[in-house]
């Protein structure tokens, strides 16, 4: 199978975030919370998901006054990319509701070049880290085809992503990078050696002889403390780190500011004591649920959660909202644009994009801020999501993207309704024929197996429209 349909592979859902410190509140009381400065204090950590001004966690925050830090250096909003991680301070209008942000801050995970990659297990590494994709994932515009198979081992990559419980990083951000200035490594300390001023992260040998640390107060890096490196370019083992910044609490926060955080589950002592992106939360019999349950709570599942911090800085989560990733897939031609209802149709299947929605414009157009609005009839997307079990929309869209158009177009979902030679993917009729090349997994079959093997089965079809129709030149069984 080419690269092409590739593309539409799931990789596995594991996730990381920086560790930014940004004060909510003064630390020492309440003056910047409650009703203080028009409203009630909030904190948000979570991948940015739109412009105009930021979409974060299904929520939109005025920044046109705030401090904007990208790599602990001042920054403005065009600095910021869909998919990067950012911490968030700001206020809630109790009248209005509207959001607005004081403080945004932006550090990557990983900077560094390609060890390994991984086309079977969907990861690729550097400097010693494990790095997971999903199909929610954004690749940077340097990244050809703009999928795994566009990166190769020596590749200069600046990754922004969400840690697992295994400090692992699932991307939400790939972008490639011509030069580095340094190399930065986040994560545990272990495999400390004091004396010799070595550590690990990872298995990332780093030697912290010649380092600042920021956040020591004069102490040094201890097994277990959470860091995040700078090192020179060469050697690459042990790496040389320039310096060492110990991470504090991810938010800063006063008791009863709100908070918004989302991220993968680590630390799971049960459904009612975990962590997310560092921030310990707390569920209770008060908590609600949207699109799972409390049973469904474990570690590295990613969720969000919503509610109060109280005077020990634990979130008191009054909603956890599951993220679902979903199997479907879609790069094909706009039909129609139902803006008015949050929905467009391609390929004859309607999509509903809504605030969660990561929304970029990868095409030669460039758009920015680029918003349900500014798709038209014509325009090429790439989609991915999951499909809609209830009333509405058929597919509900976790990422949306405007790329340049391509030959062909592709779907990828659950195959039904098999009666050879077609059978349906999201609704729409794929045909084969005698040109179709088919497999399960990378491996050639014929169509005969495929037909036998593919019903209720994650099935990608890429081809040429041709009235509702897809007419297949390649079709796949995937995750068999």
């Amino acid at each position: 199978m080419n690269s092409h349909i590739k593309s539409m592979s799931r990789w596995l859902p594991l996730t990381m975030a920086a560790l930014v410190v940004i004060a909510c509140g003064t630390g020492g009381g309440n003056t910047v919370a409650g009703i203080d400065r028009g409203g009630i204090r909030t904190a948000a950590v979570g991948p940015v998901t739109g412009f105009g001004s930021i979409w974060l966690n299904g929520e939109r925050y005025d920044v046109d006054n705030a401090s904007i830090s990208i790599d602990g250096q001042p920054g403005s909003q065009s600095d910021i990319r869909i998919g990067q991680v950012v911490t968030l301070a700001g206020a809630i209008d109790t009248a209005t509701l509207a959001r607005t942000a004081d403080a945004v801050s932006y550090e990557s995970n990983l900077e560094g070049p390609v060890s390994t990659v991984n086309l079977t297990l969907g990861t690729l590494t550097l400097l010693g880290q494990t790095v997971f994709l999903d199909s929610n994932t954004i690749w940077g515009p340097g990244i050809v085809p703009a999928d795994l198979t566009g990166i190769s081992p020596g590749d200069l990559l600046e990754v922004s992503g969400l840690v697992d419980n295994e400090q692992r990083l699932l991307a939400t951000r790939i972008d490639r990078e011509d030069t580095l200035a340094e190399y930065i490594v986040s994560g545990v300390v272990t495999d400390l050696r004091s004396d010799i001023f070595t550590f690990s992260i990872n298995g990332q040998a780093i030697d912290y002889s010649g380092a600042t640390l920021p956040g020591y107060g004069g102490g040094e890096p201890a097994n277990g403390d959470v860091v995040r490196v700078r090192a020179n370019l060469l050697p690459e083992s042990p790496l040389s780190a320039t310096s060492v910044t110990l991470r504090g609490n991810v938010v800063t926060v006063d008791e009863n500011d709100e908070g918004e955080i989302e991220g993968l589950i680590t630390d799971f002592n049960g459904p009612d004591n975990f962590r997310l992106s560092g921030v310990p939360v707390r569920t209770d019999l008060n908590t609600k649920y949207s699109d799972g349950s409390a049973a469904a709570l474990a570690a590295n599942v990613r969720v969000e959660a919503e509610g109060r911090f109280d005077a020990n800085g634990i979130l008191l989560a009054s909603e956890i909202k599951f993220r679902t990733e979903g199997n479907v897939e879609i790069e094909a031609i706009v039909d129609a644009n139902m803006a008015a209802d949050d929905e467009i149709v391609v390929l004859g299947i309607t999509v509903e994009i809504n605030a969660l929605t990561l929304l970029e414009d990868q095409s030669d157009e460039k758009q920015r801020p680029f918003t349900i609005d500014d798709i038209r009839a014509g325009d090429f997307l790439k989609i991915a999501g999951y499909e809609n079990t209830g009333p509405g929309a058929a597919v509900i869209a976790t990422r949306l993207e405007r790329i340049n158009g391509e030959d062909q177009e592709k779907l990828r979902g659950t195959a039904t309704n098999l009666a050879q030679p077609s059978f349906e993917l999201l609704g729409v009729t794929i045909v084969t024929n005698g040109q179709t090349g088919f497999a399960i997994n990378d491996t050639p079959i014929n169509a005969d197996v495929f037909f036998s093997s593919a019903d209720g089965r994650d099935t990608a079809a890429q081809g040429i429209r041709q009235g509702n129709s897809l007419v297949a030149s390649e079709v796949e069984i995937e995750n068999q």
